[in-house]
């Protein structure tokens, strides 16, 4: 794809996400949480340039939440913890600063990497209706993980051999074994550590859920064989 095509689509993107994040912030946090755990996948099956699509969606997340700060927050976030909100705009401050360091890459790829955790932390915390927002990304996590632990029970039985010369993935990156020899699965993710963290974060937000505790116990016994693969 040309340069000018990509900056075309991802100013688009960027919009379209910046309009979602006004009107439906809970249907973007959806969309981030599934997006995010998918988005290797999409860079290895179709194209690289999907790998700076989520920079592009968190960007317009913040942008939106930059916007409504502007004009006015909804009514009902109006009250809000300011030492939370304060405390974390001045560790975002200090990471962009580096007072004690210099703007290294290294720098700005960590930088990037947790303003932009805790700018979509924002993003949800002081848009409309929170609790909501907090409801569907845990339930996109939940959906996510559920498929990437099914997706890793599938990539056990279909061996590292077939997933190297047959789906061309490369052994040492995506296709990892530990010291016994065990193949580790990685799902839709770029290595099995990321698989497992993914699967582990939701695995608590399933024991977290004590209002569905039978979906939830069925759930968790998921997500741990598929951690343990």
């Amino acid at each position: 794809m040309s340069s000018l095509f990509v900056g075309l689509v991802a100013v688009v993107v960027c919009g379209a996400a910046a309009i979602g994040f006004r009107r439906a912030p809970h249907v973007m946090a959806a969309v981030v949480v599934f997006g995010f755990a998918v988005q290797p996948t999409l860079v290895f099956f179709i194209s690289p340039d999907f790998g700076p699509a989520k920079d592009v969606i968190v960007l317009a997340g913040m942008l939106s939440l930059l916007v409504g700060a502007c004009f006015g927050l909804p009514p009902e976030r109006r009250r809000y913890d300011a030492w939370l909100v304060g405390a974390i705009l001045l560790l975002l401050g200090m990471y962009a600063v580096n007072p004690a360091g210099v703007h290294t890459a290294q720098w700005s790829n960590g930088a990037r990497l947790v303003i932009e955790a805790f700018g979509l932390f924002l993003v949800g915390y002081l848009g409309p209706n929170p609790t909501r927002t907090w409801r569907w990304a845990a339930g996109a996590l939940l959906s996510v993980a559920l498929f990437n632990a099914l997706l890793g029970l599938a990539q056990q039985g279909v061996g590292v051999q077939r997933l190297v010369h047959q789906f061309g993935y490369q052994f040492g990156n995506e296709v990892r074994t530990t010291a016994g020899g065990q193949f580790r699965s990685f799902g839709t993710l770029e290595d099995p550590f990321n698989y497992a963290a993914l699967l582990a974060l939701a695995l608590v937000c399933a024991l977290l859920d004590l209002r569905r505790r039978g979906l939830a116990i069925g759930i968790a016994v998921v997500l741990v064989i598929g951690i343990a693969v």
